[in-house]
């Protein structure tokens, strides 16, 4: 789960983000499982027990692949919430030119009054405008 590349496509990303966030609380939860067995292991191989060997290869490769896990974990992490700030940019960016694109067409626009009143009332749909966009 911690391999996929989900971060790269950016739709739904909000439930992607949760749900390593989920991962992520369940991998701090299991940790102390973990040491536990750890302990166990260690307990085991201080005390001389017939099976130090296999016991010593299965903790190394216990813990290698949990580091390997952890790791990869942290990693998936950093890309979901890079991808989750690249989202949200792409988001202004997007309003940044919808509101530019607005301006362009009210600057371009021909309508420049012909008396006073009409100058008014055109500087307040303006200024409407600048509001809403």
């Amino acid at each position: 789960m911690v391999c996929d590349e989900s971060y790269r496509d950016l739709t739904h990303l909000l439930p992607k983000v949760q749900k390593h966030q989920a991962l992520e609380a369940e991998l701090k939860t299991n940790r102390e499982q973990l040491d536990n067995i750890n302990s166990s292991g260690k307990s085991l191989i201080h005390d001389n027990h017939y099976a130090t060997p296999q016991v010593k290869k299965m903790l190394g490769d216990l813990n290698s692949r949990w580091d390997l896990l952890d790791v990869k974990a942290k990693d998936k992490g950093l890309r979901l919430r890079q991808a989750a700030r690249q989202e949200l940019f792409n988001q202004v960016l997007s309003e940044a030119n919808a509101k530019l694109t607005e301006m362009e067409r009210l600057v371009s626009m021909d309508d420049v009054g012909k008396d006073l009143r009409s100058a008014k009332d055109l500087m307040k749909r303006h200024q409407v405008r600048d509001f809403c966009v």
